[in-house]
């Protein structure tokens, strides 16, 4: 079984619970994590650079 990781909503646990019932190894591909964050001085800055003031 390949299958996305979609979460509660897409019924991601049933799906796995259904697999590993059938002895099914299931293949999942995840969201990618965004591994950078910003401060509100980054973001402002930022913004200030995109609006030209």
């Amino acid at each position: 079984l390949v299958t996305k990781e979609t979460g509660i909503r897409g019924g991601f646990p049933e799906k796995i619970s259904a697999a590993l019932k059938e002895g099914i190894i299931p293949l999942v591909i995840k969201r990618q994590e965004n591994k950078k964050s910003y401060s509100m001085d980054e973001i402002r800055t930022a913004m200030e650079e995109i609006l030209g003031n």
